[in-house]
């Protein structure tokens, strides 16, 4: 993994002061600020919101917490390839659970959880404990906040609602599930839109809009064309009055919210 330094905040604290020891920022040459040695391949990145913790998913079914290290004087740390980094991350937790690779990592808003999607079908909700801020070294956790199955097919990501009160899921058994998070019952599960799309694609993938008001989702499919679709909040099943984004030639493998 690699962190690159494209701006006036320090990658990853949440500060607005640039790291003093960074090399000075050239525009289209930024620099490298750390080089991280992974174990095994990640699949997927994901951001706390807090900018605390840096979670990864990977083929051997495994989800890793990072956090950035204070000792500036450490130099090429167990996690690191690199001889000299600007920048020190290290893993601070494993969690463990999934039984195949880990396809999607989506954050609470408070950063209290973290959910991961699989290709066991099933995605699992973990507890961020205030303690793994200061850890210096890596631990494994095996106990789950929730389990979340209903899914007969490989589930390719997951996504956090804003507001706090929704995850939603998206699978290649052609539907998007939402769950609620004050009890992780499903609330609805939505397959209209995918009906007539691929049942197998390397990407399917879902975004809510900042405000929790809309959930886009790749690889739907209106004849004749490949769409994203834009669903509304709490209106999961109105298909007919849903929002198509139209114009790909092929299967719509990522959408994105600004």
């Amino acid at each position: 993994v690699l962190f690159l330094g494209g701006g006036p905040q320090d990658a990853g604290n949440g500060s607005n002061q640039r790291n003093p020891s960074a090399p000075a920022l050239t525009p289209g040459r930024e620099p490298l600020l750390c080089s991280m040695a992974l174990e095994h391949a990640a699949q997927c990145l994901a951001w706390s919101p807090d900018g605390t913790f840096l979670a990864s998913g990977d083929v051997e079914s495994l989800v890793k917490l990072w956090t950035l290290q204070t000792d500036r004087s450490a130099r090429g740390s167990l996690d690191s390839e690199a001889a000299l980094n600007v920048e020190h991350w290290r893993t601070v937790v494993i969690f463990r659970g999934h039984m195949m690779d880990v396809t999607g990592l989506a954050w609470a808003p408070d950063s209290g959880m973290v959910a991961s999607s699989s290709i066991d079908n099933t995605v699992r909700v973990w507890s961020v404990a205030e303690e793994y801020r200061g850890r210096q070294h890596a631990t494994v956790e095996t106990e789950m906040r929730a389990v979340l199955r209903g899914h007969s097919g490989w589930v390719k990501d997951v996504a956090w609602d804003p507001v706090g009160r929704y995850l939603a899921s998206v699978s290649d058994d052609r539907s998007v599930r939402i769950w609620r998070i004050s009890n992780w019952h499903e609330v609805a599960k939505i397959t209209e839109p995918f009906k007539l799309s691929k049942e197998t694609t390397n990407r399917r993938q879902l975004d809510w809009s900042p405000d929790g008001s809309y959930l886009c989702v790749s690889h739907a499919f209106d004849e004749p064309r490949h769409v994203a679709c834009v669903i509304e909040r709490n209106r999961w099943l109105e298909w007919d009055g849903s929002v198509r984004l139209v114009g790909h030639q092929a299967p719509v493998s990522l959408c994105k919210f600004s």
